[in-house]
């Protein structure tokens, strides 16, 4: 890491000047989108979904995603020209970090940072993995990040945030709070989450402590710790609840990595620590189940492949000689092009495609790092991706990142969301809230009818949707379906103007999943879509009051809404009294005498109205299993140990959030659901059964 304007920076300023007086590039810069045109298509990957962005111009603006990795964005970046981005620091945020990893052997890459006058303010060039910036810039206002190198398509993950200058630890350690473990800053909630997407990075000033919780079954722990060394060394290390320290990671290297298995489950802590130099540090744990690789398991096989769209997936996983399988609709004419990328040197992976009768198409056998396949579909259907390791190599655990672009031979059907042509098939835009489809893979194209699926929340059931485009490229109309069963839509409201735009608003209407129809002339003209539901319900408290304590619980157990041989169902809050409000710690219990056992619950509300978690307690209350995510809705399903009284505790910020509760208890034989089978529960309660294939979002800790 350097400040010091070297030779090899004068060259890139150099051509940087050349870029600005005369438009000069590393490619030819046009205005393709990254959907990129039939006739671009080949066996090198495609630039990112972050170009064009390879002049100051045309800088993708990062202002909106501080403390957020590219990846959780539209996937990481692809370094094949300049790579431009922007930020705006705040007043009182000076002090700028800026983490760039990479694999240097890939190919160098550098990192440096602008002013708004395209001055060079700070850089880092070293000829090593990965750079970093730690900076006190000289005042607020607009600034560049900019990634260059060689231009040969090295993959990059790129995370800025920016911190006040004088502030000397971070909000996890307020008042010394975590500096010892009795203090730890609980972090259960964060499975699988980067710290600084909760509350920004971690600054190692002192002694900081967080507390985790592995479920049984979920012994399966990756803790990751992203940081430079040359800013101040930090260790880490693992503590079981009994004052055991289990593993650490004492290298004298950037960042550190510790894996273990067939933990039992419990608390744990981790301790991060040594050199108190005040150095900035992003860390992630990961709960899996024993005896599982990654989060997309079981994929096996080619009947347990798990289901994929044209997306980046990061944090997967070969280990030993298993084989990941995943499944994507292709129909004749797309062209499908598949991205692996790992370390060669950890063990070697090959790819491979197969089309839907179970028949080899493709393969790619490299020696080196990465693997692709460029291919296009003759039959429709399923096609599978195979991913596994080569016979006789390494045994270690092999992670890679998955890639995927398809690209439709009709470019009036070519954009991120198809094959979205049919209700069955339609777009999830669950977690998409108050969010434009522009900020999540760029604008749709109305080259035949888009579906989209939407979940109205209880408690948030005033509806409004916005479709922008001109009307001038073709006429675009939206209808409104609720969701009865998978082969019966309601049809709710539609608006059909002759205008550019069109707008739904509705109010009170019923809770459950919904269907956005956009149709019109099928010219391929481009929309934008933005949907939101709006909180109803505020009341300060709800009805079950007061329900603050175990002493207190309501029953739930005679609160039934069905029951036969294979389970109970009971009802829900709104079935019985209303929904929930969590404005303080609302406890419910059921008195369990049958041999059902396998227990679901299901919470939804809206994040953004305040955290709620669920917690599930014995009859002596030792708590059995918790959710505690950062996102909206949560959900467990769990094998109870014996019949008795159990208790379930909704908590959270307080807030006044409203919530619905739903509730089920099955034989053990026939309730094992998968955590993305939920909507096989909410499909009874609601009368939809997976027709719009939603994504539920799901702490990994409760398959």
């Amino acid at each position: 890491m350097r400040f010091v304007l070297n030779h090899k920076r004068g060259i890139f300023l150099l051509f940087l000047l050349l870029t600005i007086i005369f438009g000069i590039t590393a490619v030819q810069n046009t205005n393709q989108n990254y959907l990129l045109d039939e006739n671009t298509l080949s066996i090198s990957a495609p630039d990112d979904p972050y170009y064009p962005n390879n002049s100051s111009s045309t800088a993708f603006d990062l202002s909106g995603y501080k403390n957020t990795w590219l990846s959780s964005i539209y996937g990481v970046g692809i370094q094949l020209d300049i790579d431009w981005y922007n930020i705006t620091i705040m007043t009182g945020e000076e002090r700028l970090i800026v983490k760039l990893l990479f694999w240097h052997f890939d190919d160098n890459l550098d990192l440096i940072v602008l002013d708004w006058t395209l001055n060079p303010i700070v850089d880092s060039t070293t000829f090593t993995d990965n750079e970093y910036i730690d900076y006190i810039l000289p005042s607020p206002g607009m600034y560049y990040i900019v990634v260059y190198g060689n231009n040969l398509g090295n993959k990059y993950d790129l995370l800025w945030s920016s911190i006040d200058p004088f502030v000397s630890d971070d909000v996890y350690d307020f008042n010394d709070l975590n500096d010892i473990r009795d203090n730890a800053t609980n972090i259960f909630f964060l499975n699988n989450t980067w710290l600084s997407s909760f509350n920004g990075l971690g600054i190692q000033a002192d002694d900081d402590w967080y507390e985790i919780f592995i479920p049984t079954g979920m012994g399966h722990l990756i803790v990751e710790l992203i940081f430079c060394h040359a800013f101040g060394d930090i260790d880490i290390e693992i503590w079981d609840d009994f004052y055991n320290i289990i593993a650490s990671n004492t290298d004298v290297i950037d960042n550190a990595f510790i894996e273990l298995y067939n933990l039992p489950g419990g608390i744990y802590y981790i301790h991060i620590y040594y050199h108190n130099a005040g150095n900035t540090y992003d860390l992630r744990w990961t709960a899996l189940p024993s005896g599982y690789d990654d989060w997309m398991e079981p994929n096996n096989d080619f009947y347990s492949a798990y289901p994929v769209t044209p997306n980046y997936y990061g944090g997967l996983m070969i280990t030993d000689y298993d084989e990941d399988w995943c499944r994507i609709y292709l129909e004749p004419g797309d062209k499908i092009e598949v991205y692996i990328y790992f370390d060669h040197y950890i063990g070697d992976l090959e790819l491979e495609l197969y089309d839907p009768s179970y028949g080899w198409r493709a393969g790619s056998y490299s020696t080196n790092h990465d693997e692709t396949i460029v291919f296009s579909a003759d039959v429709a259907g399923n096609w599978r991706i195979k991913i596994y390791r080569v016979a006789g190599n390494s045994f270690d655990d092999v992670y890679y990142d998955l890639d995927i672009w398809v690209f439709k031979e009709d470019p009036t059907k070519e954009d991120p969301y198809e094959w979205n042509d049919n209700p069955e098939n339609a777009y999830p835009l669950v977690e998409y809230e108050h969010t434009w489809l522009s900020e999540i893979h760029g604008n749709a194209r109305q080259g035949s009818e888009d579906w989209y699926g939407i979940f109205v929340t209880p408690g948030f059931q005033d509806l409004v949707i916005y479709v922008i485009f001109n009307n001038s490229y073709g006429n675009i109309d939206i209808t409104l379906h609720q969701v009865w069963d998978r082969h019966n839509l309601n049809t709710i409201a539609g608006n059909y103007s002759f205008d550019d735009n069109e707008y739904l608003t509705l109010y009170d209407i019923a809770p459950g999943p919904y269907l956005i129809q956009i149709h019109g002339a099928f010219m391929g003209n481009e929309y934008d879509l933005w949907w939101d539901d709006l909180r109803t319900d505020f009341r300060p408290d709800d009805n079950y009051e007061d329900n603050d304590t175990p002493l207190d619980a309501y029953d739930l157990s005679h609160e039934i809404q069905h029951e036969d041989e294979y389970g109970i169902r009971g009802k829900s809050l709104g079935q019985i009294n209303n929904i929930g409000i969590q404005a303080d710690s609302d406890w419910y219990k059921i008195s369990i005498g049958s041999e059902f056992l396998q227990l679901r619950v299901v919470v939804l509300y809206e994040y953004s109205a305040g955290a709620i978690g669920i917690e599930i307690y014995d009859w002596d209350l030792h708590r059995l299993i918790d959710n505690f995510t950062a996102s909206d809705n949560e959900y467990i399903n769990y094998k109870l140990p014996s019949n008795g009284t159990y208790y379930i505790r909704i908590f959270g910020s307080n807030e006044g959030s409203p919530y619905e509760l739903f509730w089920e208890l099955q034989e053990l034989s026939k309730g094992m659901i998968p955590g993305y089978d939920i909507y096989i529960l909410l499909g009874v309660i609601f009368g939809v059964a997976t027709v719009i294939g939603l994504k539920w979002k799901r702490s990994k800790r409760n398959l």
